[in-house]
This record gives C-alpha cells, sequence and structure tokens, in this order.
C-alpha cells in the first residue's frame, strides 16, 4: 500500500511539474537598450529603453534571429529619428514605431522592412496594389491616413499567405479586399471594429482566429459580405458571409455583426451531411438544412443544436429520432412581396423567419412615412414587435406590391396591424383579417378594418 502512494505521489509530482514547465511564461531578457524575449528559438523585442536618436536593431541576439518587433515597442520613443531593421524581422506589432519621429517622416508609397513586413502605406487612391515581396502586415499599417483608405479596393500580393493579427483593426472607409486566394489564414482581430465591406475568399483558406471580424459598437448595425469560390456553408441568416468546410474557426469570429451570425446555412442543391463537413462547426448553434438532404450522419451535431428545415424533409425525422430540436420554416409565403418585407424585420429583432416566431409576434406595421410627415419615397418603415418585447425596425427598398394578406394568418397572436405604404396594394385582399381572433384594430390604407 505504502509502495502504492509513493508511485502515485511520484507520478502526481512528475504531471505538475510537466504542467509547470508548460505554463511558464517566456523570461525578459537583456541586450543593451533592448529588452526581449526568446520563444520557439526566435527573439521578439518587446521594449526598447534607449536615448540613441539612430537605433539598429541587431539580426540576432544570443545567437538567435530576431524575427519579431512587438507592439508598442518603441513607445514613448519620439527622440528616435532613424531606425534600421535587419532582414530577419517576419513580423511588426500593433502601433510598435508609431511614437518614433522615424515613423512619422515615412513618405514613401509602401514601405517595407525586414522580411517583407510592410509597416506603411501612404497611397490614398482609390485602388491600391499593394506590391509583391510583401509577406506580413504590420498591424494597422494603414494609419498613414488617419485610419482609412476611402472606397478603396485593396489588392494583396501573391506572397502574402496571412493576413496578420489587428492587420484591419478599426479600418474605415468601406474597404474590398481583393487577390486572397492564397490566403491560408485570417489572424486574431484582423478587421476588428474595421468597416471593410467585402472580402473574397478561397476554399485554401485554413483557419481564422478569435474576433477576425468581430464589432464592438453597438450603436452601428455592422454587416460584411465574405465571398468565395467553391462549395461551403453560409454564415449568418442573410447569406452573405460563405466559407469553406475545411476552414478552422477561433471564438467570437462574427462577435456583433448584423444577421444573426451564431447560424449555418447549408446550399441550396445540398443532399447529404457530413461528419467532415460540421468538424469546424462545433460553435454554432443554428443549422438551416434544406429539403433536398436526404442524409445526415448521426451524432453531428453540437450539444444544444436547433434544426430548421421545411416540414416533411429528412432533416425534420432526423431531428426527431436523435432528440435535436426542429423549428419548421414556413412554405413560401403567396405573397412573395409580403415575405421579401417582414423577413428583414424579423432579424433585426433577433428572432429567425419560422413558425414558432410568427406565432408571438403582435404587432407590425409596414409605412412610409419615417418621422412627422417625413417621407421616404424608396424605402418602405417595417416594424415587427413580439409578445416577448423583441422588436425590429427595418428601412427595406421598395418593391413589388403586396397583393394580399392571407399570410398574416399564420400570425395567430397578432393584435395590431398599421398598413400605410403605397407598396400596399390598393386592391390588397383582406378578408384573412376577419377570421383572426386576436386582431384587436387593423388600418390598411387609410381604411379602418377592425
Amino acid at each position: 500500500m505504502k509502495k502504492s502512494m509513493a508511485v502515485l505521489l511520484i507520478v502526481t509530482i512528475l504531471s505538475l511539474t510537466a504542467c509547470n514547465i508548460g505554463s511558464e511564461p517566456a523570461k525578459e531578457s537583456r541586450e543593451g537598450s533592448f529588452i526581449y524575449i526568446v520563444k520557439d528559438n526566435e527573439v521578439t523585442i518587446i521594449k526598447y529603453d534607449g536615448t540613441e536618436e539612430t537605433v539598429i536593431i541587431p539580426d540576432r541576439i544570443s545567437n538567435k534571429p530576431v524575427a519579431c518587433i512587438k507592439d508598442k515597442a518603441f513607445s514613448a520613443c519620439s527622440h528616435v529619428k532613424e531606425v534600421f531593421i535587419p532582414e530577419s524581422v517576419k513580423r511588426v506589432g500593433v502601433c510598435a514605431f508609431d511614437d518614433t519621429e522615424w515613423y512619422k517622416s515615412l513618405k514613401d508609397e509602401f514601405v517595407v522592412v525586414g522580411d517583407g513586413v510592410l509597416i506603411k502605406c501612404n497611397q490614398t487612391s482609390k485602388d491600391i496594389v499593394i506590391p509583391e515581396g510583401v509577406k506580413s502586415l504590420s498591424s494597422t499599417f494603414y494609419k498613414a491616413g488617419d485610419g482609412g483608405f476611402f472606397d478603396a479596393v485593396i489588392y494583396l500580393p501573391a506572397t502574402l499567405k496571412k493576413i496578420d493579427d489587428y492587420a484591419f483593426y478599426k479600418a474605415f472607409g468601406h474597404i474590398i479586399v481583393c487577390n486572397t486566394e492564397q490566403i491560408e489564414e485570417i489572424g486574431q482581430s484582423a478587421f476588428e471594429d474595421s468597416t471593410v465591406d467585402r472580402i473574397i475568399i478561397s476554399d485554401k483558406l485554413k483557419s481564422i482566429k478569435d474576433r477576425a471580424f468581430a464589432t464592438t459598437d453597438k450603436t452601428v448595425k455592422r454587416s460584411m459580405t465574405i465571398e468565395m469560390t467553391g462549395g461551403g456553408y453560409y454564415v449568418g441568416t442573410q447569406k452573405k458571409v460563405k466559407l469553406p468546410f475545411a476552414t478552422s474557426l477561433g471564438k467570437d469570429i462574427f462577435y456583433g455583426l448584423d444577421g444573426n451570425m451564431e447560424t449555418v446555412k447549408f446550399e441550396d442543391g445540398t443532399t447529404a451531411i457530413t461528419k467532415d463537413m460540421l468538424t469546424c462547426l462545433q460553435s454554432f448553434a443554428k443549422f438551416f438544412i434544406p429539403g433536398e438532404v436526404t442524409c445526415i450522419e448521426k451524432d453531428i451535431f453540437p450539444e444544444g443544436a436547433i434544426i430548421y428545415t421545411e416540414a416533411g424533409s429528412a432533416a425534420e425525422k432526423y431531428a426527431k429520432d436523435n432528440s435535436v430540436k426542429v423549428l419548421i420554416l414556413p412554405e413560401s409565403f403567396k405573397d412573395r412581396a409580403l415575405e421579401k418585407l417582414l423577413i428583414p424585420a424579423f432579424l433585426s429583432a433577433d428572432l429567425e423567419f419560422t413558425y414558432d416566431n410568427m406565432q408571438i409576434i403582435t404587432s407590425i406595421q409596414i409605412r412610409d412615412q419615417v418621422e412627422g410627415n417625413v417621407y421616404d419615397h424608396y424605402r418602405v418603415y417595417v416594424i415587427v414587435q413580439a409578445a416577448t418585447g423583441a422588436k425590429g425596425i427595418e428601412h427595406i427598398l421598395k418593391q413589388d406590391n403586396v397583393k394580399s394578406l392571407e399570410d398574416l394568418k399564420f400570425f395567430t397572436k397578432l393584435e395590431y396591424l398599421l398598413l400605410e405604404s403605397a407598396i400596399i396594394d390598393g386592391s390588397v385582399d383582406c378578408a384573412v383579417l376577419k377570421s383572426m381572433p386576436a386582431l384587436k384594430e387593423a388600418v390598411v390604407n387609410n381604411e379602418s378594418l377592425k
């Protein structure tokens, strides 16, 4: 018994020792005015505290290559007028040199240092072609123009394989990023809080790191379009973001974005859903599965998943047979114009467009009047409100006229209806309103019907 306890104690001590070794932070060391750490046999300079106006960064320290300049390494170094960076440097962190007089004086269109690191872009044209040879985008390289490129299209070089951490962090100006066929990784917070509108990717993308496209501005409903070639799946209910199945995903990638970004939508035409397809999708909660799907592998959805599908589909049967929650999507409305008006307002209220959610809506308003006597001649103002307090408001571009209200029969708890818009046809069929017992008030084109 004592011998067994001794063996157990030794194993426990060894295990704890191994854990401690793995979790120890890299030790800080000094070489002249440089404070640095060593990780993976490479040197990262984390701080310069010298007083020299001309700084020569060594290519090696302790016989190891200097590969990285960390975030704000030269903060409070306004006295530095010249910096020489060796070719061994592969990465430059956030605002590493921003405080120096040297960085502020750089006026070339593209300032590339070290082993192809773009640290500053002074170009202000609408088409920005980053030169070949650039292998890394220094975080906030665009700050030369005080944060924005303004309606620019940015073309990435074939030599760039990764969009670095914080590369476009807080960049603004309605930017489109192209030539990304070679990109294999999008780094942490690469586009966080930016107004990059559109990115084109390929199925070569291997990973997207934490908070890559997140937004923290709760006052603005920000959306993003990510297009790709080849088969994949859509993230969100607006079908604006498409990703490859094999791309690994970090945490909170789409945090704060508009469009219910915890949702996966499989492409129309998908006939089978396999374990391999869902390997990287375990962080999602909602899965929209088209009726064409006839085969689904067992036990592939994450715990707590909800399947949205059509009545009578193979996905509905799968959900019931495997104790997965299922919500039935409505068939196409008889009046598609009414459906197109309501869906965005539902999404604005963080409600999926399902039969279940239709039955908690208590109020619908569709009108042209925005405020007071102000009218919008190009958009229609749509409001839905639920018994739970959820409320969605959207301005939607005008489209075909609504000619029938028959589809409102699905809104069994609807109490208030106001339709005051030129988009509501003058001869709209209102017969269904008489058979809606919860409806207390209905006004259609200035006429009270209940």
